[in-house]
């Protein structure tokens, strides 16, 4: 009768052990599946994020460019950028033919030597910055380096914002000025009708390489322009928000 009581006394306190190892094991599994549910969420939002900015792709990886592949595209710059010329009557002609369902730009395609087709669908002028530019109709590696691109958006002159992007080669070609663009300042964009619209810069500011709310189309119908090149090294974008004055 003693040695069953003994063991009784002896059992007994391993209860209150063994329920503690079992509520450690519980919140180690628990702490382990909050871990994995934690890197899930962190995986999705980042893949979100790099969905959302995936059409900025050309920005990130066109226009952000190292010092030394700066330098590299210097001397072609040089050449091509020659062959391109906004030619008035040329885009006016081609766009009076009111049947056509398509944009008159479609009419005047040009081809690179890789094979890519482009058209030239405006002109950018900013008077005070001594910045003259042939628009292209895509953004590209090789077209960045002919002249500025559409990015994004609406056609030139149209409502909604046409966002245009260009190289910063630190230098007088293309965007390089476009830093010291101030508030107030126009920027004149021509379109294909040979209509000519001063905008007005209502905006400045630097931003991350994939901030994409720059882009927005929301405009309160407004006609607007954005205009976005490399700044910092490449490390930032600066860009300037215009409102057509109509």
């Amino acid at each position: 009768m003693r040695k069953n009581n003994e063991k009784r006394r002896i059992a007994i306190p391993l209860i209150p052990i063994l329920l503690l190892l079992i509520l450690l094991i519980v919140l180690m599994v628990n702490k382990l599946l909050f871990k994995e549910v934690e890197a899930k969420e962190e995986t999705n939002i980042i893949s979100n994020n790099i969905i959302n900015s995936s059409f900025l792709e050309g920005i990130s990886e066109n226009i952000i460019k190292t010092n030394e592949d700066i330098i590299s595209n210097n001397v072609q710059t040089d050449v091509v950028e020659e062959n391109i010329v906004f030619d008035n009557s040329e885009v006016q002609s081609s766009s009076n033919n009111e049947e056509s369902s398509e944009k008159s730009y479609n009419t005047n395609t040009h081809t690179l030597s890789n094979g890519e087709t482009y058209q030239i669908i405006g002109n950018v002028n900013i008077p005070s910055l001594g910045i003259n530019y042939p628009i292209l109709s895509k953004t590209s590696t090789e077209l960045l380096k002919i002249s500025v691109t559409k990015f994004w958006g609406a056609d030139p002159n149209e409502v909604g914002n046409l966002v245009v992007v260009g190289h910063n080669y630190e230098n007088t070609k293309f965007f390089s000025k476009l830093p010291n663009i101030k508030q107030g300042d126009i920027i004149k964009i021509t379109d294909l009708n040979n209509r000519t619209i001063d905008y007005t810069v209502y905006e400045t500011d630097i931003v991350d390489p994939y901030d994409t709310s720059c882009t927005s189309q929301l405009t309160n119908g407004n006609t607007e322009v954005t205009l976005i090149t490399c700044y910092n090294h490449s490390k930032e974008r600066f860009v300037a928000k215009a409102r057509a004055n109509m």
